[in-house]
Formats: structure tokens, C-alpha cells, sequence
């Protein structure tokens, strides 16, 4: 027992010693994509339920570092920030999306609008969803504002390619 709470303690701490930091088709601070939840369990977490039908299956929330990871057969697939997500010195979240533009220096390769029901008897919010194929990101905006960035691998093998060409 001892042993075991040593271990989360020193895994908690070296999570803790690297500053939560987006690196671009990599990882958010030390949860790395494709890695296997495994090595973050430890880590004070809840499970995030999720639809029997949906994607993901297995979802964790992070309480310390307020992301969840979206996992597919127990490796990292997606990383989601809502609260803050650190990119070049910069909170993304709450940042406009123009100066989101300027700091990534690219443009999104699509946008869509999502209607996002925010509970009973609230009203619900149409969220601009771009999406950052290159840069591995997708950015959720509302009033001009970056609520959520999810983030993940680009892998030009999944790009859509047109039949006709």
C-alpha cells in the first residue's frame, strides 16, 4: 500500500514539474498522445461517462490540470482543454480567435457550426468548431472567444482525398 502511494505521489510530481504547454501533434504538458492511460491513472482523475454509442469509450478528467483524455483501447487519442491550454507563452482559451490566427500563423482547413445544449433550462450556444488539420487541433469559438481546443495527432494518411482528382 505504501509502495503504490509513493508511486502516485512521484508520477503526480513529475506531471506536476512540466508546466501544462501544448506542443503542436505531441502532447499537452506530460500526457503525451498514444500513450497508454495507464501511466496517468494514478494521477487524481474521475471517469467522464460517455454514450454507449459514442467514439470514445474511455474518457478521464484530470483534476489538476483540468483536461480530460479521450482514450481509444486505453491509449490517449484526444486531449481536451476548456479551462486553460498554454501554447507560446499564451492562454488559448478565452483568446479571440483572430489573435489565435496570428500566433499560429495558419488558417483552419474547415469551420462548421455546432449547436452545444448547455443543460436544462439554459440556452444553448452555437459554437464556430475550425478545424487545424496540420496543427492536430480543433478550436471551439463562441462570441468571437476559444472555449475548447481539442487536441490531437495530425496523420496525413486520414487526410480526405477527391475521388475525382
Amino acid at each position: 500500500m505504501q509502495n503504490q502511494k509513493r508511486k502516485a505521489k512521484n508520477t503526480a510530481e513529475t506531471v506536476n514539474a512540466k508546466k501544462n504547454y501544448l506542443y503542436i501533434n505531441h502532447s499537452y504538458g506530460s500526457f503525451l498522445l498514444g500513450d497508454n492511460i495507464e501511466k496517468y491513472i494514478r494521477i487524481k482523475h474521475r471517469t467522464v461517462k460517455t454514450d454507449k454509442n459514442d467514439y470514445y469509450k474511455h474518457c478521464y478528467y484530470f483534476y489538476d490540470y483540468s483536461i480530460e483524455a479521450w482514450c481509444i483501447s486505453s491509449f490517449i487519442d484526444v486531449i481536451c482543454c476548456d479551462k486553460e491550454c498554454w501554447y507560446k507563452g499564451k492562454n488559448l482559451i478565452g483568446m479571440t480567435f483572430d489573435a489565435l490566427l496570428q500566433l499560429l500563423n495558419s488558417v483552419p482547413c474547415q469551420s462548421q457550426v455546432i449547436y452545444v445544449h448547455k443543460g436544462y433550462k439554459k440556452n444553448g450556444e452555437n459554437q464556430i468548431v475550425y478545424d487545424f488539420d496540420k496543427e492536430g487541433l480543433q478550436v471551439w469559438v463562441w462570441l468571437g472567444k476559444i472555449v475548447t481546443i481539442l487536441i490531437t495527432k495530425y496523420d496525413p494518411e486520414d487526410e480526405y482525398s477527391d475521388p475525382r482528382k
